[in-house]
């Protein structure tokens, strides 16, 4: 799948798809107009998200990770500057 995301063309992601979203248990699935470069943003955003969770609840086992693990490349990204300021 890695390999297959690689090989996309920089203009897939523009690509324009339709998402089914469950907002809600009783109502029906909301079909909403986004982008696959959004999609996968997203996905990208929500892993981040979750590995920062698995980071605290390994830490508090007493464990280490990566010492960037579960951080946003935007706050590597500030951190990498910041620690670069004089």
């Amino acid at each position: 799948m890695e390999e297959r995301l690689k090989g996309l063309p920089e203009r897939a992601m523009g690509r324009r798809v339709v998402v089914s979203s469950l907002l809600s248990p009783d109502r029906p699935p909301a079909l909403l107009e986004s982008t696959l470069g959004r999609e996968l943003a997203y996905v990208v955003s929500h892993t981040t998200h979750h590995s920062a969770l698995i980071g605290c609840l390994v830490a508090g086992m007493g464990h280490q990770l990566p010492e960037r693990f579960g951080y946003a490349a935007a706050t590597l990204a500030w951190m990498d500057r910041a620690r670069c300021a004089p």
